[in-house]
């Protein structure tokens, strides 16, 4: 960034006295010190010396659009990139159309040397749609990004295959995004088989897009219903983390984590509970490292992972080993709580609710009632802020309070839990 830095300055002195010579030169370093500055996370900056080049692309461009023209569209583009990773959306979209209709006129006049311009604007314009939920828009920029790199690819397929396959696999978000699974599935599936292409040739590159576009490929066959295709996609990709994480733990463990997370998933929805456990118990070692590492990250991550190995143990009557992973979750949550109750108060009153469950399998009731009155007093504080969504959490959560009560042998505030209960649940109907 230094070098970046002191050319910008030097080029800044130079370009008062000769702005005719050295404003290109001035504005290309600006857009190189943009990219150090969003290298390091300082995005407001990287905004600030990309704004200022494309001002002076636009100084250039209407002197001699010829030449400049060019530079800035890119320059466009990374604006547009900077906008959006600090939230500023409309105007990322805004910086792209524009992008978008300098490369259409580029790629008219000279195809050959302008398409790929155009196709790689129109995928960021899309993404610029689908960050402000226009997805059939994004689908629309997408779509035509995607014949693009297909006319790109008939004649140099060695350079841009790879791009398709990424096309692809955008474009099959985008029909998920607007309900068109089977699509979804199709675009996915083609960009799978691109990207086997690419991992045969080059295994070190591209075997980390072939994981992460077969873990995609199983989201779409449980979207469908097809669950055991959605199992051996992930159980591919699952294999294929583990390589990649085998070799560079910092930067894959995370995605072996995740998917062993979703293999557990699939492996449940078919009712293979010895399988999900395994899956899920591998999963929750890999977070509880993870989170060791960085809890403000992965806490969240770990402790839901908990819940759902907690849910596979009580599936195979393993009440204790259920007990104790519905504790730690519930200990996770906790924390959570006090950092974010907003956001992790749901999570928490859900978490007690398998506690009190796993308890009451053990046959202790005292805990079983404590843990679900916690539940119950959670949910009351939800619902009284959006009834919509919890008052029924809250009806089913004093039904668990009522079996308890009269587990209990305490029939009259079992019966009081269970009146309540109704009232919730007639209110809903």
């Amino acid at each position: 960034m230094d070098a970046h830095d002191e050319a910008v300055t030097l080029y800044r002195t130079i370009a008062a006295d000769r702005p005719a010579v050295f404003t290109k030169d001035l504005a290309l370093s600006l857009l190189y010190l943009g990219g150090d500055f969003s290298q390091l996370g300082y995005h407001d900056k990287a905004l600030d010396a990309s704004s200022e080049a494309v001002k002076l692309y636009r100084t250039l461009a209407a002197c001699r659009p010829a030449v400049f023209t060019n530079d800035l569209a890119s320059a466009l583009l990374r604006n547009g990139v900077h906008f959006s990773k600090l939230g500023h959306h409309e105007k990322a979209l805004d910086a792209g159309s524009e992008a978008v209709k300098l490369y259409r006129t580029l790629a008219a006049d000279r195809p050959a040397v302008f398409t790929e311009g155009l196709a790689l604007s129109l995928l960021a314009l899309g993404l610029d749609f689908s960050q402000i939920g226009r997805h059939k828009e994004a689908l629309d920029a997408h779509s035509e990004g995607e014949k693009l790199y297909r006319t790109l690819v008939a004649d140099h397929p060695e350079v841009f295959t790879k791009d398709l396959a990424s096309s692809l696999l955008i474009l099959g978000i985008d029909f998920s995004q607007l309900g068109r699974h089977d699509e979804a599935l199709d675009a996915r599936s083609e960009g799978v088989e691109l990207y086997r292409t690419l991992v045969a040739d080059r295994p070190a590159v591209f075997t980390k897009d072939l994981a992460s576009s077969l873990v995609n490929l199983g989201v779409d066959y449980s979207q469908l219903g097809r669950h055991d295709e959605a199992l051996d996609a992930r159980s591919e990709a699952v294999k294929l983390y583990r390589t990649l994480a085998a070799d560079r733990p910092a930067v894959f463990t995370m995605n072996l984590a995740s998917s062993l997370r979703n293999l557990g998933v699939d492996c449940s929805q078919l009712g293979r509970h010895e399988e999900a456990l395994n899956a899920r118990s591998l999963a929750v070692k890999l977070y509880q490292t993870l989170a060791a590492d960085r809890p403000a990250v992965f806490t969240q991550d770990l402790a839901s992972l908990l819940l759902d190995l907690g849910a596979d143990f009580f599936e195979l009557n393993r009440h204790d080993d259920g007990l104790d992973a519905c504790s730690e979750a519930v200990k996770l949550y906790r924390t959570l709580v006090e950092g974010l109750p907003a956001v992790f108060t749901e999570d928490l009153a859900l978490s007690l609710l398998y506690l009190g469950e796993n308890l009451f399998e053990l046959g202790r009731h005292e805990e079983s009632l404590d843990a679900h009155r916690e539940a119950v007093k959670l949910y009351r504080t939800l619902a009284a802020d959006d009834p919509t969504i919890f008052t029924e959490d809250l009806a089913s959560s004093l039904q668990h309070v009522g079996q308890v009560f009269a587990m209990l042998g305490c029939q009259d505030d079992a019966r009081t839990a269970f009146s309540e209960a109704d009232t919730f649940l007639h209110g809903i109907v």
